[in-house]
């Protein structure tokens, strides 16, 4: 259910709405619920957020194949709330405890499943372009081990990695390579 623009929300019930939006896979809903909150329905900026959503719910980026696909779900959900609230921590949107015997943290796998839908987005925006070559940059004073094989590297755009690299300490990013 969306709310009525015309009636002033507070955060946590916004929040709460615009998640049961996004769990309910009705992301339009969910970006109507947030510009409703910071009096920004309707604008050019609702298409792009949703576009952006949407490759971060629906990216096949899997950062430990040991992660159920019902929890990685839910994780999905958290990293499009994070998006759409423009918030970095997660503690904002989820209590994030309990057993977890995965590779990585839940908070660090939220953080790669909202980099990587983000680096698909950046990707699908160079394609639509017409750009033919990536690179991949890395804005680390340091790179991370699993990065270094193929930053600077060139490749053409329907072969470019997966980012990021499954590593929580990745900051590559795909970049145009002008046509020669």
């Amino acid at each position: 259910m969306v709310a009525d623009p015309t009636f002033p929300m507070y955060l946590q019930e916004a929040v709460s709405q615009s998640l049961d939006a996004l769990i309910k896979g009705k992301v339009p809903d969910a970006v109507t619920v947030s510009s409703n909150y910071f009096g920004g329905a309707g604008t050019l900026y609702e298409k792009e957020t949703v576009a952006i959503i949407e490759c971060i719910l629906d990216h096949d980026f899997t950062p430990d194949p040991t992660i159920k696909p019902k929890a990685l779900k839910t994780l999905r959900v958290i990293a499009a709330a994070m998006e759409l609230w423009g918030e970095s921590d997660v503690q904002e949107f989820a209590e994030v405890s309990g057993d977890w015997t995965h590779k990585f943290k839940p908070e660090e796998v939220i953080q790669l499943l909202y980099a990587a839908g983000l680096e698909r987005h950046r990707l699908d925006h160079l394609r639509h372009a017409g750009v033919r070559k990536i690179a991949v940059r890395n804005g680390a004073d340091q790179a991370a081990r699993d990065c270094q094989e193929t930053i600077g590297r060139v490749f053409a755009i329907e072969e470019a990695p997966i980012l990021p690299h499954g590593n929580p300490a990745c900051r590559c990013s795909y970049a145009p390579v002008p046509s020669s």
